[in-house]
């Protein structure tokens, strides 16, 4: 029997935990489903700003940079980042566009140049 609860544990734990997060943010946000989210992408890295929230995140910070067909992934080191959903863009030319400038503006961060 304890074999069993040790291994179904996490499960209800994670069941549990996502039952309260739900709970918590239909408190704070109501009926709300979907929220704009801006997202910038500088020489000196990106913002994004949502719900009066803004965060800024440094290219020396960040992880990894990728491009899917439905995404453009930007990851930082500590788990942050952003997911810029390809309805975000009104092409996919302009979805690739969005991926070089940042990827030019990691690269330039890695190899220790500032670009304007």
């Amino acid at each position: 029997m304890r074999v069993q609860f040790e291994f179904t544990q996490p499960f209800i734990r994670k069941k549990s935990v996502d039952k309260r997060l739900r709970k918590l943010l239909k408190e704070k946000l109501g009926e709300t489903n979907s929220f704009i989210c801006e997202v910038e992408i500088t020489p000196a890295g990106f913002l994004t700003k949502a719900l009066s929230t803004q965060m800024t995140y440094e290219w020396k910070d960040v992880e990894s940079i990728a491009t899917t067909a439905g995404s453009v992934d930007i990851f930082t080191r500590d788990g942050g980042g952003v997911i810029v959903r390809s309805r975000a863009f009104s092409s996919p030319a302009q979805q690739q566009q969005c991926f070089d400038l940042a990827s030019g503006y990691l690269e330039a961060a890695r190899a220790g140049k500032t670009t304007e």
